[in-house]
């Protein structure tokens, strides 16, 4: 069962009415293009709940969208590189990716493997802070853009650093990379439930899991004072919820449904007003 810290039942109530109260101050101004915008998103998200793959198109979108010229907050984040001592910071204080960072760094301790990809990487803060730290490991980022290593070059490259274009699900499906380990942070959120399936379905060679997501309140709910866990969301029914519009999935049922084991699983504090973050390690 997912564990959760007690602080952030109280974080979770906070956040719960001030996304009721967004939502009611959207509906009352479907006129605003802002508004109407933040609707459709979540309306779009749940009617492509069950969309499996990105199509090509979508793909040559994202592309466009995601590249080093397009990148209009590159500097912002690069300037959350990770630092000597940032990690032992409290949960509550650190970035989404410092977390990551933190949990794969504990589950590299316990875990002997050769090689690990982070999905999702784009400005790859996590990989450039521990591939010096295990050089033995291969190190991977995936992303869409083609540019990757021109936007992760200010960070510092290590020799055991590398960089793979494409879409994580024909990338893993057709063998092009064969990692034993992977890490997602902010990055299966996005994923709708038969897309999020057909990747676990991948992952053959994987040996190591590492997930770090945000978990947002589901605003809808009327039991608003629980902190939903995974386990509370319908298999195949993932929850559309929080500022960005996340896919909340259960994660522990599709992941022993894909034979792997749950070493950890835990709600954490999260750094975002609103917002914690779901960890999960899991092995086979």
């Amino acid at each position: 069962m997912t564990s959760v810290d007690l602080p952030i039942r109280a974080r979770f109530h906070r956040a719960f009415w001030g996304l009721k109260d967004t939502a009611l101050r959207i509906a009352g101004r479907l006129g605003h293009e802002r508004g109407g915008d933040r609707l459709a998103v979540q309306h779009l998200r749940e009617a492509s709940a069950q969309d499996g793959r990105l199509t090509n198109d979508v793909l040559n979108s994202m592309r466009a969208q995601q590249s080093h010229a397009a990148n209009k907050n590159l500097a912002k984040r690069l300037a959350l590189a990770i630092r000597p001592g940032d990690l032992d910071r409290p949960l509550s204080d650190m970035p989404m990716q410092h977390k990551a960072a933190k949990l794969l760094e504990d589950a590299l301790g316990r875990h002997r493997i050769s090689s690990i990809a982070n999905i999702g990487a784009r400005v790859d803060l996590v990989s450039a802070y521990l591939a010096p730290r295990f050089p033995s490991v291969k190190f991977t980022s995936v992303d869409f853009q083609d540019d990757l290593a021109v936007s992760n070059a200010p960070l510092g490259l290590a020799t055991n650093w590398h960089f793979v274009s494409g879409y994580a699900l024909d990338l893993l499906g057709s063998g092009a990379i064969k990692p034993e380990g992977i890490i997602m942070t902010s990055t299966s959120v996005l994923m709708n439930n038969r897309e999020l399936d057909e990747f676990f379905a991948t992952l053959s060679s994987v040996k190591l899991l590492v997930l770090n997501e945000a978990w947002w309140p589901f605003p809808h709910r009327l039991d608003f004072w629980k902190v939903h866990t995974p386990e509370d969301v319908p298999e195949g029914r993932p929850v559309v919820g929080g500022r960005h519009n996340n896919y909340h999935h259960n994660y522990p049922e599709k992941l022993t449904r894909h034979g792997f084991q749950i070493e950890v699983s835990r709600i954490v504090p999260g750094s975002e007003a609103g917002a914690c973050a779901y960890q999960v390690v899991a092995t086979r």
